[in-house]
């Protein structure tokens, strides 16, 4: 049995046992990085993107409303029900502003994106549709929860997958 295939069914039998178990608490379990616990399940919930990060950044504002996650080594910053939009760029970052909150700024180091997915998941028994963006790693930078996928910019996401 390969190690994707391993990966995949562990992540199957973690579900059905202990539902709301994140998948970042699972791969912390199963020693993997959280990127390749989503690797791992390309196809089953999972597609990739094929998009350069710029090209993924330029589309975010047409997502709608979303929930931001930014990782940090030993910390998180949620921010719930936000409108993103562009608010200029310096050299190698991309700086994201969310339309109701003037006050936060989130900085994009684009260069540390390494893999970018879309994941259909029915996490703590109800459906969520979200972006994951990775490191070089496997470790997830950010995670915009959808609120809503019936929307321009995620059927544009959804244009822009693989399913390998």
């Amino acid at each position: 049995m390969d190690t994707n295939h391993a990966l995949r069914c562990a992540f199957e039998e973690a579900r059905l046992r202990a539902p709301a178990l994140s998948p970042c608490r699972l791969a912390a379990r199963l020693g993997v990085s959280e990127g390749a616990l989503q690797a791992a399940r390309l196809g089953h919930g999972v597609r990739g993107l094929r998009m350069t990060p710029c090209d993924l950044v330029m589309l975010l504002p047409r997502l709608g409303r979303v929930s931001a996650v930014t990782h940090g080594e030993h910390a998180e910053l949620v921010s719930h029900d936000v409108q993103l939009a562009h608010n200029g760029y310096l050299p190698e970052q991309r700086r994201v502003t969310p339309v109701r909150r003037p006050d936060l700024l989130m900085r994009w180091f684009l260069p540390n994106w390494y893999w970018a997915c879309l994941i259909d998941d029915d996490y703590g028994g109800g459906a969520m549709h979200s972006l994951q963006i990775f490191d070089r790693t496997g470790r997830s930078v950010h995670r915009l929860v959808i609120a809503d996928i019936d929307n321009r910019g995620w059927r544009q996401l959804e244009a822009a997958t693989d399913a390998r």
